[in-house]
């Protein structure tokens, strides 16, 4: 019985690699390198084949310049005028109407302004922690 276990364990007389290595393989030329050679083509310049880039900074620099004259023209409203602003006007408007209003020290038309706004309400305590 022991020889018959033997026999089963020993290892066979089958190569332990069945699977066959691979064999390297004759490279397929590239589709470039297939191509017919045309000596009357010349190669496009890189430049001429790319899309026109869009010029973002000269549309930043305009939104910056509207932005400026934007707040040029509330910094020169009465107090009044800017509580108004910072109530009924664009976000941004209204932002900069509400720190236009606290940086002139009427901080009690700002917190009229906010009053019900979730934006300004958290604009308002966000000025109120820098100033302490």
């Amino acid at each position: 019985m022991i020889p018959l276990l033997w026999a089963a364990l020993a290892p066979s007389d089958a190569p332990q690699d069945s699977i066959p290595a691979p064999q390297p393989e004759a490279r397929e030329p590239t589709a470039v390198a297939r191509a017919p050679q045309r000596p009357d083509l010349e190669p496009v310049p890189l430049a001429r084949m790319s899309k026109p880039r869009k010029n973002w900074r000269s549309q930043d620099e305009e939104q910056v310049r509207a932005n400026r004259a934007s707040a040029e023209r509330i910094r020169r409203l009465p107090d009044g005028e800017v509580a108004e602003l910072a109530r009924t006007g664009q976000q941004p408007q209204r932002l900069f109407a509400l720190h236009t209003l606290w940086f002139r020290g009427r901080r009690d038309l700002a917190e009229n302004a906010a009053r019900g706004d979730p934006l300004l309400l958290g604009k308002l305590q966000a000025l109120r922690s820098a100033a302490q």
